[in-house]
Protein backbone atom coordinates (compact mmCIF):
# COMPACT_ATOMS: atom_id res chain seq x y z
CA UNK A 1 0.00 0.00 0.00
CA UNK A 2 1.40 3.55 -0.87
CA UNK A 3 2.47 6.15 1.44
CA UNK A 4 1.02 9.14 -0.84
CA UNK A 5 -2.36 6.98 -1.28
CA UNK A 6 -5.05 9.59 -0.28
CA UNK A 7 -7.86 9.08 2.14
CA UNK A 8 -10.73 7.50 0.78
CA UNK A 9 -12.40 8.50 3.89
CA UNK A 10 -12.05 11.32 6.72
CA UNK A 11 -14.23 9.29 8.81
CA UNK A 12 -14.19 5.40 10.46
CA UNK A 13 -16.55 4.71 8.29
CA UNK A 14 -16.59 3.72 3.98
CA UNK A 15 -19.54 2.35 2.54
CA UNK A 16 -19.91 1.21 -0.90
CA UNK A 17 -22.06 -0.97 -2.98
CA UNK A 18 -19.62 -4.09 -2.63
CA UNK A 19 -18.81 -3.63 1.01
CA UNK A 20 -18.66 -1.12 4.29
CA UNK A 21 -15.23 -1.00 5.81
CA UNK A 22 -15.60 0.35 9.77
CA UNK A 23 -13.24 1.52 12.43
CA UNK A 24 -14.92 1.02 15.97
CA UNK A 25 -12.95 3.11 19.02
CA UNK A 26 -13.96 3.81 22.33
CA UNK A 27 -14.95 7.17 23.04
CA UNK A 28 -11.35 7.42 24.98
CA UNK A 29 -8.75 6.17 26.35
CA UNK A 30 -6.22 6.18 29.09
CA UNK A 31 -2.96 6.96 29.26
CA UNK A 32 -0.09 4.18 29.60
CA UNK A 33 -2.81 1.74 29.51
CA UNK A 34 -3.06 -0.57 25.92
CA UNK A 35 -6.42 -0.20 24.50
CA UNK A 36 -7.97 -1.20 20.85
CA UNK A 37 -9.61 -0.06 18.44
CA UNK A 38 -11.38 -2.63 15.76
CA UNK A 39 -11.49 -2.60 12.04
CA UNK A 40 -14.67 -4.69 10.94
CA UNK A 41 -15.22 -5.37 6.90
CA UNK A 42 -18.88 -6.94 6.04
CA UNK A 43 -19.59 -7.58 2.66
CA UNK A 44 -22.65 -6.04 0.79
CA UNK A 45 -25.61 -7.53 -0.57
CA UNK A 46 -24.34 -10.45 -2.82
CA UNK A 47 -21.32 -10.54 -1.70
CA UNK A 48 -19.03 -12.45 0.33
CA UNK A 49 -15.00 -12.11 1.91
CA UNK A 50 -12.44 -14.11 -0.35
CA UNK A 51 -10.12 -16.10 1.14
CA UNK A 52 -7.92 -16.62 -1.52
CA UNK A 53 -7.22 -13.25 -2.09
CA UNK A 54 -4.80 -11.34 0.87
CA UNK A 55 -6.60 -9.67 3.63
CA UNK A 56 -4.58 -6.90 5.67
CA UNK A 57 -4.18 -3.85 7.97
CA UNK A 58 -1.67 -1.30 8.16
CA UNK A 59 -1.99 1.49 10.94
CA UNK A 60 -0.06 4.83 11.11
CA UNK A 61 -0.52 6.46 14.59
CA UNK A 62 0.42 9.93 15.13
CA UNK A 63 3.14 10.45 17.79
CA UNK A 64 1.80 9.82 21.39
CA UNK A 65 0.59 6.44 20.64
CA UNK A 66 2.72 3.21 20.73
CA UNK A 67 1.56 0.49 18.31
CA UNK A 68 3.14 -3.40 19.05
CA UNK A 69 2.30 -3.92 15.68
CA UNK A 70 1.62 -1.61 12.68
CA UNK A 71 0.57 -4.38 9.94
CA UNK A 72 -1.97 -7.50 10.61
CA UNK A 73 -1.96 -10.13 8.17
CA UNK A 74 -4.67 -12.47 7.67
CA UNK A 75 -3.91 -15.34 10.58
CA UNK A 76 -4.07 -11.92 12.98
CA UNK A 77 -7.92 -11.33 12.24
CA UNK A 78 -9.89 -12.00 15.76
CA UNK A 79 -12.51 -12.73 12.83
CA UNK A 80 -12.72 -14.07 9.00
CA UNK A 81 -15.60 -15.45 7.05
CA UNK A 82 -17.49 -15.37 4.11
CA UNK A 83 -19.57 -12.28 6.04
CA UNK A 84 -16.78 -10.44 7.88
CA UNK A 85 -13.48 -9.82 8.33
CA UNK A 86 -12.37 -8.16 11.62
CA UNK A 87 -9.20 -6.98 13.55
CA UNK A 88 -8.45 -5.95 16.81
CA UNK A 89 -5.38 -2.98 16.32
CA UNK A 90 -3.83 -2.82 19.81
CA UNK A 91 -1.79 0.15 21.10
CA UNK A 92 -0.75 2.16 24.50
CA UNK A 93 -1.40 6.48 24.24
CA UNK A 94 1.72 8.09 25.44
CA UNK A 95 0.37 11.19 25.46
CA UNK A 96 -2.94 12.92 26.31
CA UNK A 97 -4.96 14.56 23.71
CA UNK A 98 -6.51 13.19 19.97
CA UNK A 99 -4.43 11.02 18.07
CA UNK A 100 -4.82 10.91 14.18
CA UNK A 101 -4.46 7.05 12.82
CA UNK A 102 -4.11 6.50 9.26
CA UNK A 103 -5.51 2.60 8.72
CA UNK A 104 -5.17 1.13 5.00
CA UNK A 105 -6.98 -2.15 4.61
CA UNK A 106 -6.66 -4.43 2.11
CA UNK A 107 -8.98 -7.11 0.98
CA UNK A 108 -11.30 -8.61 -2.05
CA UNK A 109 -14.72 -9.50 -1.86
CA UNK A 110 -16.50 -11.75 -4.57
CA UNK A 111 -20.05 -12.44 -6.52
CA UNK A 112 -21.24 -14.52 -8.58
CA UNK A 113 -19.60 -12.19 -11.24
CA UNK A 114 -16.06 -12.13 -10.20
CA UNK A 115 -13.98 -10.95 -7.25
CA UNK A 116 -12.39 -7.64 -7.09
CA UNK A 117 -9.32 -6.70 -5.42
CA UNK A 118 -9.63 -3.77 -3.42
CA UNK A 119 -6.99 -1.11 -1.17
CA UNK A 120 -9.49 1.13 1.16
CA UNK A 121 -7.85 3.97 3.09
CA UNK A 122 -9.37 5.46 6.41
CA UNK A 123 -8.76 8.10 8.88
CA UNK A 124 -9.79 8.15 12.96
CA UNK A 125 -9.18 9.86 15.71
CA UNK A 126 -7.93 8.25 19.25
CA UNK A 127 -8.72 10.74 22.45
CA UNK A 128 -6.52 9.35 25.30
CA UNK A 129 -6.72 11.51 28.60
Amino acid sequence: MSEERALDSEGPVLQEPRFELRLEADDAYAIGEEGSFHVSLRPGANFEMEARYPCRVAVVAGEGIDLPRSELARRDASRLDAEEARFDVHFTPRQGGTHRCVVDVEFAVCADNGCFPMERRLAMELPAS
